[in-house]
């Protein structure tokens, strides 16, 4: 069990790790397609409608520059390059487009974690973050590329994601805050459930 843990990365670990990111891509791949097919099948719904013209107003523009200014123009901007005048078909693939957003998404936090965290943090923490893109990937919407985006911005500033790393592999100069509230005072000492 101690290998689940170890910072040294061996072969095995790479092995298990593109296992399970294969597994958990094909699950997040079948279980978002049956959510479009069952839970999002109006455009309307959920400001799916203003994302769709948002992308269809982006498409003179180079650069992602106009919004409403309500919604952000990054997502309606990487969604125009699909878009049509036959709204039925613009929707469907602009699904699908999310759901391998979201896939990517996926991809790269979990090779983040992977990087950063040992074997088995790095699996529990890159599968619930699955969890969390997934049902946001299967609608018209800007929220997985987000949720991405925000983890990556609290990692690489320390935030959130540096705690769980102190948690997952103590040293003497890890002093993780307390993931409920980062006003409390720091905690230096090392988790007593470290096998």
């Amino acid at each position: 069990m101690d290998w689940l843990f170890a910072k040294e990365r061996q072969p095995l670990h790479w092995i298990v790790a593109l296992l399970w990111l294969a597994a958990l891509l094909a699950l997040q791949w079948k279980l978002g397609q049956g959510f479009i097919a069952q839970a999002n099948q109006n455009p309307l719904r959920f400001d799916q409608d203003a994302y769709m013209a948002l992308a269809k107003a982006n498409l003179p523009f180079v650069w992602p520059a106009y919004t409403d200014g309500i919604r952000t123009p990054l997502f309606p901007f990487l969604i125009k390059f699909w878009a049509s005048d036959d709204n039925a078909q613009f929707f469907a693939v602009a699904k699908q487009a999310n759901v391998c957003f979201g896939l990517a998404a996926t991809a790269l936090l979990a090779l983040y974690f992977l990087w950063k965290l040992p074997l088995l943090p790095a699996l529990n923490v890159g599968t619930i973050s699955a969890l969390i893109i997934l049902p946001a990937s299967v609608f018209v919407t800007a929220e997985a590329i987000y949720y991405a985006l925000f983890s990556f911005s609290g990692s690489s500033a320390g935030g959130c994601w540096s705690g769980i790393r102190c948690a997952a592999t103590p040293s003497p100069g890890c002093c993780a805050r307390p993931l409920i509230s980062p006003n409390l005072p720091r905690s230096c000492s090392a988790p007593a459930w470290r096998p």
